[in-house]
């Protein structure tokens, strides 16, 4: 044989011990690189689910915070009610509040002297019941009245 065969061969065996190198090289790495794979896959899933928890953590609080706020102003309205009712019920006057059905809802002491019913019986009542008049007649008769003193 001679050097140039033998050269020939040689470089023949380390091209073929190379090209298996990088495929065996490549067996070993493809389930390493598979692992990762899989393992960032995994982080990020685990950021998604991580960020879903705080934020539904975060609404929670939220909820919280607007059902104490939500008490708070329930509060404050039934004292401003009580308040309103305070008023209503100093005024000398009679006074008489109706709801957009015009049934009474309210209905002060001194309107009550005045129409001579009973308050606790007539709230929910028509204006007419009580009056027995509707209430346009009873401000024309009202008016009319005004204008002949």
């Amino acid at each position: 044989m001679t050097p140039q065969i033998i050269f020939f061969y040689s470089l023949i065996v380390i091209v073929a011990g190379v090209i298996l190198l990088f495929f065996f090289r490549l067996l070993i790495r493809f389930p390493r690189a598979k692992k990762n794979r899989e393992e960032k896959d995994s982080s990020e899933v685990g950021f998604v689910v991580d960020t879903f928890h705080e934020l539904v953590s975060q609404l929670k609080e939220k909820e919280r915070e607007l059902e104490v706020l939500r008490k708070q102003a329930e509060d404050r309205a039934t004292a401003i009610e009580g308040y309103n009712e305070n008023i209503l019920q100093s005024v000398q006057s009679g006074v008489v509040s109706l709801d957009e059905e015009m049934k009474i809802t309210k209905i002060n002491l001194a309107a009550a002297k005045i129409l001579e019913v009973k308050k606790e019986s007539v709230i929910g009542q028509y204006h007419t019941e009580v009056l027995n008049i509707p209430i346009t007649d009873f401000c024309r008769i009202r008016r009319s009245s005004k204008e002949v003193r």
